[in-house]
């Protein structure tokens, strides 16, 4: 039962590798023993989270996955894919719907639901995603409860929620599955940079975690032992998206 949770030999793909919770997926999956393709825009700082990875086989290709030509160059550099984390994305800057506009919903989809989906769509289409392999999307809890002033975000990361179930049911056949974990507040660079108050993190009930603190779950659905687990999301949010009784 203890190997079920083994990565040891899975290769997987991990997207927006760079910075935050991707960066440190990556270094944990390589001290689990998995083989790391790590993908992001910058190749200074994809040659970085390269050269720290443990262990060795690792590789990774820099890729907009806003450009339809980049998105080739990386499907056709990857390797057969055990585990896919498709985990790049933007914070949209806070702006209330009535604020709102149609180039910066585009430029939003574009990056956080178009760009992935295509790079999975050609991932699968190439014959890049094994059979038994584990998709992972990474959603947010803006998704979930509707956050003031994202809009744009929000809606993003809901498509993905929903892309993902459907995916499931499309490649299920083949023992591929597809799932989503949906992320609260974490202390990332974009997030710890970006104009959101502070005072939010305060009403959260367990904290607001490192990105370290958060690749736990991803790494579950990444191995054997998550096998029957498909069409889901997981919750990582310490907590903010509960219901809380007022008389608490």
């Amino acid at each position: 039962m203890d190997d079920d949770f083994s990565l040891s030999g899975k290769t997987v793909l991990v997207t927006g590798a760079t910075s935050g919770i991707g960066r440190a997926l990556a270094q944990a999956l390589a001290q689990e023993g998995a083989r790391v393709f790590a993908t992001g825009r910058s190749r200074e700082r994809l040659d970085q989270v390269l050269a720290e990875l443990h262990g060795t086989g690792h590789g990774g290709e820099t890729a907009d996955l806003t450009d339809p030509d980049q998105i080739t160059n990386l499907v056709n550099a990857a390797p057969e894919l055990n585990g896919i984390v498709l985990n790049s994305g933007v914070i949209a800057k806070l702006r209330p719907f009535q604020m709102e506009d149609a180039a910066h919903m585009q430029e939003v989809m574009n990056v956080n639901f178009f760009g992935p989906v295509n790079l999975l769509n050609q991932l699968v289409k190439k014959k890049k995603v094994a059979s038994g392999c584990s998709i992972v999307f990474n959603t947010s809890m803006a998704s979930l409860i509707g956050t003031p002033a994202t809009s744009a975000y929000a809606a993003s990361k809901g498509a993905l929620a929903v892309v993902a179930k459907s995916i499931a049911n499309d490649l299920g056949r083949k023992k591929i599955r597809s799932n989503s974990v949906c992320f609260g507040y974490v202390q990332t660079e974009a997030l710890m940079g970006s104009n959101v108050s502070s005072e939010l993190f305060e009403a959260v009930p367990l904290g607001v975690p490192k990105p370290e603190e958060v690749v736990g779950p991803i790494l579950y659905l990444l191995s054997d032992a998550s096998r029957w687990v498909t069409r889901t999301t997981l919750i990582v949010d310490g907590g903010v998206t509960l219901k809380q009784s007022r008389t608490l």
